[in-house]
């Protein structure tokens, strides 16, 4: 494995997580040899067994963002500089 970090936001309900499973995987596949880190709602957190994981970390962000789980994020993505960043959420992460 190598030392890139893959981040995938996807901060939505189980519907629309469901929808995105296609994308998610093989955003996966395409960085197999990545560290991945997949932050989901709280909604569709359960549903992390979906995708095709062995070196993949789930975190979990609250569904209606305050200004603290913003800042938390915005922190989160500074200080692990990560090389890609996926948003597959129609949130207001979008502003970052």
């Amino acid at each position: 494995m190598t030392d890139k970090k893959i981040l995938i936001l996807k901060n939505d309900r189980v519907g629309d997580l469901f929808h995105s499973i296609k994308g998610i995987n093989s955003i996966i596949n395409k960085h197999k040899d990545h560290h991945i880190e997949i932050i989901l709602s709280n909604y569709s957190k359960d549903m992390s067994f979906l995708f095709d994981i062995k070196n993949i970390e789930t975190n979990i962000l609250n569904y209606n963002l305050n200004i603290y789980d913003k800042l938390s994020l915005f922190k989160k993505i500074i200080v692990n500089n990560y090389d890609k960043i996926y948003i597959l959420s129609p949130k207001n992460i979008y502003f970052y």
